[in-house]
């Protein structure tokens, strides 16, 4: 009897041994098709995103405001996929040297389309700068676009102006009153459509300035510019000063260059 017990004990620990072994085998095996299987996958993935056509853009690093230079330290380049939507984006590196600046404010990881900067415009010959505050702005400045300025003329000027016009107005009280009545309706015509004009006795005007530079503070409304340095002739750049020094709170309005 203890030899068929020995006997039998020692199949069953085979058989136990003969199962593991089995079941070891297909642990293994199921491990090595789920790695394969991963592999596949991976190579698959790759295959796809290597045969998809990829360009560099640049996009902000930060929030840059409107009428600010743009340098090297203010772009980061990505890769991202080739789209018709990026043609406008800027993609060549900038120069350490270059003289770019925003024509609007662009956001944080925004991309910097070629249409949102402009090259800083070399002052013209005969021409100088000076950084003054405006008031106001009749539509959104861009550096290198042509302006007119409008601003009120000193006490003196308006006292010399009005003495000027109360002579001219009595020269033509001396003329005919028959000359008067004729031109009377062809005045009245012609002072309904200047109502809008502005009236030169007491303001001056400064035609052709040229804007350099936009510095907008963040806490500005909308198209209201605060520090803007502008080109002129040297003439119309002491006219403005003179202006300014004799009355420091003077409002001076950019307007659209006048046809």
């Amino acid at each position: 009897m203890s030899i068929n017990f020995s006997l039998f004990k020692s199949q069953n620990n085979a058989k136990n041994s003969a199962l593991l072994q089995r079941r070891q085998r297909a642990f293994v095996r199921k491990i090595i098709i789920v790695l394969c299987a991963g592999m596949m996958a991976l190579l698959v993935v790759s295959t796809i995103i290597d045969s998809q056509e990829t360009q560099v853009i640049a996009v902000a690093k930060h929030n840059i405001q409107q009428g600010s230079r743009v340098s090297v330290n203010d772009i980061a380049y990505v890769r991202v996929p080739k789209h018709k939507v990026f043609n406008q984006a800027l993609s060549n590196n900038i120069s350490a040297n270059a003289s770019i600046v925003a024509t609007c404010e662009i956001r944080k990881g925004m991309p910097i389309l070629q249409t949102l900067l402009s090259k800083i415009p070399r002052i013209p010959k005969g021409f100088t700068s000076i950084t003054i505050h405006l008031a106001s702005a009749d539509h959104t400045l861009l550096p290198g676009e042509k302006i007119d300025l409008a601003f009120s003329k000193p006490v003196q000027d308006e006292e010399i102006s009005n003495s000027q016009n109360a002579e001219s107005r009595n020269s033509e009280k001396s003329k005919s009153s028959t000359a008067e009545n004729n031109d009377k309706n062809k005045n009245h015509d012609i002072e309904e459509n200047n109502i809008a004009e502005i009236d030169e006795r007491y303001v001056s005007v400064v035609h052709n300035v040229m804007v350099m530079q936009i510095s907008q503070n963040t806490q500005a409304s909308q198209n209201q510019q605060n520090t803007t340095t502008l080109a002129m002739p040297a003439a119309d750049a002491l006219r403005l000063l003179q202006a300014q020094s004799a009355n420091p709170s003077l409002a001076i309005i950019a307007m659209k260059l006048s046809q």
